[in-house]
Parts: C-alpha cells; sequence; structure tokens
C-alpha cells in the first residue's frame, strides 16, 4: 500500500512517500505532487478522460523521480493536462540506466472543476532519496515554489 506525507521546509515543500515497491513509492509521490498542486481534482466523464504514456530515463532512481515529478510539472503547467491518476506501471534498468514506464489519465484543466492550489517553480535535489525501508520504498523530495 502506497501513501505520502507532506514534509515542511522554511522556503520550499517537501513529500515523503512509502510504498511497498519502487514503483508504487513513485506512484504515491506523484499523488502527493498533485495533493499539492490541486485545491480539486474533480475528474470528468469516462467520455473526456485522456492518457498520457511515459517513458523516461535517467542515470539513478533519484534522478528519475526528479524526471518523473518534473514531467508532471510540465504536463499541468504547459500542456493544461491534470492528472487524476499517476500510476507507474515498471521501474526498470536498461543500458545502464533507470527507465520508468507510466500512465497517467487525466483531462484538460477545467476551471469549473478544479483549481489550483500552488505553483512548482521546480523539482529540486535537494535531500532527494529514495531509500529501503524494510520492505518498504522510501522516497523523499522537495519542490521550489
Amino acid at each position: 500500500m502506497s501513501s505520502f506525507r507532506v514534509l515542511e521546509h522554511p522556503a520550499d515543500v517537501g513529500i515523503e512517500a512509502r510504498g511497498s515497491t519502487t514503483a508504487e513509492a513513485f506512484s504515491a509521490a506523484a499523488e502527493g505532487l498533485l495533493a499539492l498542486l490541486l485545491e480539486s481534482t474533480d475528474p470528468p466523464g469516462d467520455d473526456q478522460l485522456l492518457r498520457e504514456p511515459l517513458h523516461l530515463t535517467a542515470p539513478d532512481e533519484e534522478s528519475l523521480l526528479i524526471r518523473w515529478l518534473s514531467e508532471i510539472v510540465f504536463l499541468i503547467d504547459a500542456r493544461r493536462f491534470i492528472p487524476h491518476k499517476p500510476v507507474v506501471v515498471k521501474l526498470t534498468k536498461e543500458a545502464g540506466n533507470f527507465a520508468l514506464d507510466a500512465v497517467l489519465t487525466g483531462s484538460r484543466f477545467d476551471a469549473s472543476r478544479q483549481r489550483l492550489r500552488l505553483e512548482v517553480k521546480a523539482v529540486t535535489y535537494h535531500q532527494v532519496a529514495v531509500l529501503q525501508d524494510g520492505p518498504e520504498t522510501v522516497v523523499r523530495v522537495y519542490f521550489d515554489i
């Protein structure tokens, strides 16, 4: 089971997310990011849902976490795509890099159903971590707001 909690910081805000797998922890981190960004994420009817498949690579898990969350911020800011359910399908290691395959199900931003709570300028490397805590994976990341 995955979960997240908000981490307080004097100038930034962070997320600590947990999952029984690294993929679940990455998904929980995305859910935490969306909870910070969006006041309301009422999904539209099924006929208006869009799917955004992603394939990302990075040299290490921490960089992959940053790329994953940065891509979500980009989709919201630049393409006005609001993910409702971020799901990391798999995390693998390929050709010396870590790879993430995910599917974001969401919709175009609609001010009548959705409200933005805050703006994330960047996902930072400040204290970023991907750790094992017994049987769980814990990820920690901070956002410049």
